[in-house]
């Protein structure tokens, strides 16, 4: 089972009475606050996935506030249609330049 796919299972598990499933994202404004969050929040991870909010949005994903800002669930109600729209959204796959570790988790 994919990170993605667990992640997403573990949020409807623990948020089922609002019947989505949803993946955990981070709201940066710039490249500056992209790096920030590589340092920070990311730093477990090889490789970073960042996609524009509109294009998330434009692919059906809701982009939802969790008040741990700047962090947010990406949803969907369909799992599979939200692991697809996810992978088809166009994104910019970077290098982390502050990972700290030999391998990331498995990538979905």
């Amino acid at each position: 089972m994919s990170v993605l796919t667990a992640d997403a299972r573990r949020f409807r598990r623990r948020f089922a009475d609002w019947n989505r499933y949803g993946v955990s994202g981070f709201v940066a404004r710039d490249a500056d606050e992209v790096d920030a969050l590589c340092e920070t929040r990311l730093a477990a991870w090889a490789t970073v996935r960042v996609f524009r909010r509109a294009a998330v949005e434009g692919a059906g994903i809701e982009v939802v506030p969790t008040f741990r800002t700047p962090h947010v669930a990406l949803a969907h109600a369909e799992l599979e249609e939200l692991l697809g729209r996810l992978e088809r959204c166009e994104h910019q796959m970077i290098e982390n330049p502050y990972y700290e570790g030999e391998s990331s988790p498995p990538e979905t």
